[in-house]
């Protein structure tokens, strides 16, 4: 008796030798595969800069095509907002989904707040606050990186100047919201303030305490070196050809 007892127990210690490894294998398997990757806190500088590019692209279109050349149009952006919205007066332009072309789809979305314009003599410099925010399987992950942008129409040319990276002003202006809220740029309560001088603009975002700095060309007759791209249509091309970002 004591014997099969003893049989038994070895049996018993060897199955239980056999089957550990298979469980901790199967749970690892299954832990691996519910795991979803962090959204980076910023993006590379190369990667802001390309999708600003893109935004850029788009709106000197939206002038190309809508107001065939004029950046008065800029205007009829608020009547493309719902009338129900918290803001309906409020300027916005967006560029989604760019690079959601993978299987994954993966991308981002890139919204741009008209936040003010800066009058020099016969100049006129449009002010944008542009939120970036990105996307994983579909679904909105963080705000990325916000920039100011101005833009000075410039007899068929526009010129464009995009501010520095600055993380810990965009952490502060993340900091304000919860759930959904922090995946989404702008917010339908931002409350943005624009002061400026010759050669400087400076966005202060009330309710977060964010403050953004673009430096700006205090000479606008002087575009030598600058960012442009143009409103002419070139011969024999489409409507917006020229609105490549050069410089």
């Amino acid at each position: 008796m004591r014997r099969r007892l003893r049989q038994q127990s070895l049996l018993l210690i060897a199955l239980i030798a056999l089957i550990a490894p298979l469980a901790l294998s199967g749970c690892a398997t299954r832990s691996s595969q519910t795991e979803v990757a962090a959204a980076p806190e910023s993006l590379a500088e190369a990667r802001v800069v390309r999708l600003i590019s893109i935004w850029q692209e788009q709106l000197c279109r939206y002038i190309v095509q809508e107001g065939t050349g004029d950046d008065a149009v800029l205007a009829e952006l608020r009547k493309l907002r719902s009338s129900n919205a918290l803001r309906p007066a409020r300027i916005t332009f967006g560029v989604l989904n760019v690079g959601a072309d993978t299987p994954e789809g993966d991308g981002w979305d890139v919204q741009g707040v008209l936040v003010g314009m800066q009058k020099r003599g016969v100049f006129i410099r449009y002010v944008f606050v542009v939120g970036i925010v990105g996307y994983e399987g579909y679904l909105p992950t963080k705000i990325q990186d916000i920039r100011l942008v101005g833009l000075a129409p410039l007899a068929g040319t526009l010129l464009w100047e995009t501010g520095a990276a600055d993380p810990a002003t965009v952490e502060r202006y993340r900091q304000v919201f919860t759930g959904a809220a922090a995946s989404r740029f702008p917010g339908d309560d931002d409350n943005f303030r624009m002061t400026s001088s010759p050669n400087r603009v400076s966005v202060h975002e009330i309710r977060s305490g964010a403050d953004w700095v673009l430096k700006v060309r205090a000479n606008l007759r002087d575009v030598r070196g600058a960012s442009v791209s143009s409103v002419r249509t070139p011969r024999g091309e489409s409507a917006g050809d020229g609105c490549r970002r050069r410089g």
